[in-house]
């Protein structure tokens, strides 16, 4: 959790102002005139000014009108802690973490010997304060944004979905990032971004950013421990307690103080927990969670839930292609499971048709859907999802053909079933496949697999609670690997 940067600038703008000269430093550094502020910032921390020491600190740290150097930014820190100043203390905790044992001495050595005496100029000049990146392109086409977006969430950055659009959480993905991995914080697509993303050179499709979890949402499913949730929750309220202090003060424009609130209810907001997991090495499908078997036959294996159907009928195997018409598509869907549904209702259930299993559980109409399948026979046809109501009849199923290298979401209800959204996928044999399912509360849905967005699609019809999740297996042997299922936390 990336929040260091947060509690720095915060307890930043929460410093009392004493004086018209902190003033007019602040001016100098508020309009990015950084040469000016870090020369009047010096000039008042050798009077032994613990805001200016604070303010030279916080320069140091994030390299604004300096060389980054956290050794310097730690001796600030803790001469202005020295004198009084309480959050330069939480300030040095902060930078701390990103420091060597070896730092941190040589930083406190330096404190120690420092004595208040006459300014000296920063040897530096204006061109050497920040690398000069400023004057590259900023690229703007849909594929490279797309393909950042790809990779920032692979790496925890949290930028959305790679929509090939510059929003307001790629952006802020895009400027964290770059404060990271010491680039220069313009929140834009530059060369200069792209050669520390992609240190191999470019890849040409989103296909080759996959990390190596295989997964487009890694912040949901790896989770804290309990020391890390721990420390998360101590620097919300630390953030919470320095932005009601700025209010108080008025240290900060109202604009500012908004922002940072609504930044501290997303960060809270974006917490999940599991609601629903089984990887089944207790070797059994009957408790935690229990699974009730509808139809056909199911067992446990080491690798996990193992299904086979035998005889798969013609009418499964046709399912209309992406290429065609949206209408044809979902009257072809609608026959298609309406025949399929006549079927159940009169034929005796055997190995020969479908095996169906599901387990009873809520599930809020925005979660997170992790599963882990594996195809063993070419023609295998999985459909898998949340439902609601006593006969499964409501709800959205995920349909999985590697015969057919399509993937397929479907909208159910009591009237059948309906194609919203298809994608034409290569889905190979005897080998897991990590398939993700997110879906917000406005009803957007994003399908990946591997790693890989394969489409996403806004669908409103369900907005109330689901009753549980169900798979059916339509044809071939399939293995669930492993089920997860997330919700927000409130």
């Amino acid at each position: 959790m990336q929040k260091i940067i947060f509690t720095i600038l915060v307890t930043l703008l929460f410093s009392s102002v004493s004086s018209a000269d902190f003033d007019s430093a602040m001016a100098s550094y508020e309009r990015q005139d950084y040469s000016s502020a870090s020369s009047e910032f010096e000039k008042l921390s050798h009077k032994n000014d613990s805001d200016a020491q604070y303010m030279l600190g916080y320069m140091y740290a994030t390299g604004k009108g300096f060389l980054q150097d956290y050794i310097e930014a730690h001796k600030w820190f803790n001469l202005a802690a020295s004198n009084g100043n309480q959050d330069a203390v939480k300030a040095r905790n902060g930078v701390e973490r990103r420091m060597s044992k070896e730092q941190i001495a040589q930083a406190q050595k330096q404190a120690r010997a420092w004595k208040p005496g006459l300014h000296k100029a920063p040897l530096l000049t204006e061109d050497d304060f920040e690398p000069k990146a400023e004057s590259e392109i900023e690229l703007t086409d849909k594929q490279s944004i797309r393909l950042v977006q790809s990779k920032l969430a692979q790496l925890g950055y949290q930028p959305g979905s790679a929509d090939g659009a510059m929003g307001r959480n790629t952006r802020r993905a895009i400027r964290q990032y770059q404060y990271d991995n010491k680039l220069v914080e313009n929140a834009k697509i530059t060369q200069s971004l792209f050669d520390s993303l992609f240190p191999d050179g470019k890849p040409e499709s989103i296909a080759q950013v996959s990390n190596k979890q295989g997964l487009l949402f890694p912040d949901i499913w790896v989770q804290d421990d309990a020391a890390k949730e721990s420390d998360n929750e101590q620097l919300r309220e630390e953030l919470a307690s320095l932005l009601e202090k700025g209010r108080q003060r008025r240290a900060a424009q109202t604009w500012f103080l908004n922002a940072l609130s609504d930044l501290l209810k997303q960060d809270q907001a974006a917490d999940w927990s599991v609601i629903l997991q089984d990887d089944f090495q207790d070797g059994n499908f009957t408790v935690s969670p229990l699974w009730s078997v509808l139809s056909g036959h199911f067992s446990v294996n080491k690798q996990g839930l193992f299904s086979q159907v035998k005889g798969q009928t013609k009418q499964e195997n046709q399912r209309p292609q992406s290429s065609q018409d949206l209408s044809t598509a979902i009257l072809g869907a609608i026959l298609e499971h309406a025949t399929r549904d006549e079927q159940q209702n009169t034929a005796t259930q055997n190995e020969s048709e479908l095996a169906k299993i599901i387990t009873q559980h809520a599930i809020p109409n925005h979660f997170a859907l992790k599963a882990r399948l594996t195809f063993q026979t070419s023609d295998g046809q999985v459909e898998f999802g949340p439902f609601s109501g006593e006969n499964q009849t409501q709800g959205y199923q995920l349909s999985i053909s590697p015969a057919q290298n399509q993937i397929e979401l479907f909208r159910k209800s009591a009237r059948g079933s309906s194609v919203i959204e298809s994608k034409r996928v290569s889905i190979a044999l005897n080998q897991v496949h990590v398939f993700e399912w997110l879906r917000d509360t406005s009803g957007m849905m994003t399908i990946a697999m591997d790693g890989e967005q394969l489409f996403q699609i806004s669908d409103r019809r369900y907005m109330e609670d689901f009753s549980g999740f169900m798979m059916q297996n339509l044809s071939g042997s399939i293995i669930l690997n492993e089920l997860k299922l997330a919700a927000k936390k409130n």
